[in-house]
């Protein structure tokens, strides 16, 4: 009887050790794909986050970025517009005069920007395809659900269309 015993805990053990192995190898499997999927931005884009204080040594842009940023970083101006605006804000205000930086910032600031609008459908989607309503073609239901905040352009529309003449 004790010799079962000592057998099951000996298979429990390895069945347990063999667990935290897979465990260990998926963890690591997902961090190494996280790495890949959103890299370390912390090293060399903290221009980002205050270009005033950054070290133009750790910068990784090109030529014409460091010029608008070594023209940013010595507008005093810009640092007292900075010290009492938004970030995100700020960086838009750059768009016109520092198009470079303001285009670098933006990116790196709304990564995620456009999942917002593929969540915002799928939500669409789960409320429209219920079981009492289990159409096949939802696309145009779906397209005026989540297009509802964006208002048509009718000036634009009927610019480029001519009128019907009468017979």
């Amino acid at each position: 009887m004790w010799i079962d015993e000592i057998f099951s805990e000996e298979n429990n053990i390895k069945l347990e050790e063999e667990i935290k192995t897979k465990i260990m190898m998926h963890l690591t499997n997902l961090k190494q794909d996280l790495e890949i999927r959103f890299p370390d931005t912390s090293h060399g884009d903290q221009w980002i986050i205050n270009p005033f204080t950054c070290d133009l040594n750790t910068v990784k842009m090109n030529l014409k970025e460091k010029e608008q940023l070594i023209d940013l970083m010595s507008d005093e101006s810009l640092r007292s517009i900075f010290k009492t605006t938004d970030l995100s804000k700020f960086w838009i205000m750059m768009e016109k005069e520092y198009p470079l930086l303001f285009k670098t910032s933006l990116l790196k600031l709304l990564p995620f920007a456009s999942t917002y609008l593929c969540e915002t459908a799928f939500s669409t989607l789960t409320a429209i395809k219920t079981k009492y309503r289990s159409r096949l073609n939802v696309e145009p239901d779906l397209r005026v659900s989540v297009s509802d905040n964006i208002s048509p352009r009718i000036n634009i529309l009927t610019a480029s269309v001519q009128a019907q003449g009468s017979h």
